[in-house]
């Protein structure tokens, strides 16, 4: 999900790293419908990169939103300018090696 933010430049330089790959993983963790504690893990495990104290979940739930309606708009809109790169990705990420996770929709909302 991360990968297909690259040619994004907005979505993918708008969020530090960390958020963004946590983004990622938290929206993966959401389709797979794994239990909460997956979610203190990466949440702790984030909490790591800020090293300030200031807690980062926050700044998650809306480079979340934007990972997850571009994943959608890549699925359902040829038009689209991310259309074309998406369908490279899916071809990549259908194979064995990469255990077929393009085969994931993503979530309804």
């Amino acid at each position: 999900l991360v990968q297909l933010s690259l040619p994004e430049m907005a979505l993918h330089y708008e969020h530090p790293q960390a958020i963004l790959a946590s983004a990622a993983l938290a929206l993966a963790l959401f389709t797979l419908k794994v239990q909460p504690v997956a979610y203190d893990i990466l949440f702790e495990d984030l909490a790591v990169c800020f090293s300030s104290g200031e807690d980062p979940t926050p700044l998650v739930a809306p480079a979340c939103g934007a990972l997850h309606a571009l994943w959608v708009q890549s699925l359902s809109s040829p038009d689209a300018p991310i259309w074309k790169y998406a369908q490279c990705l899916r071809e990549k990420f259908s194979r064995p090696e990469h255990h077929r996770v393009a085969r994931f929709e993503p979530p309804a909302s």
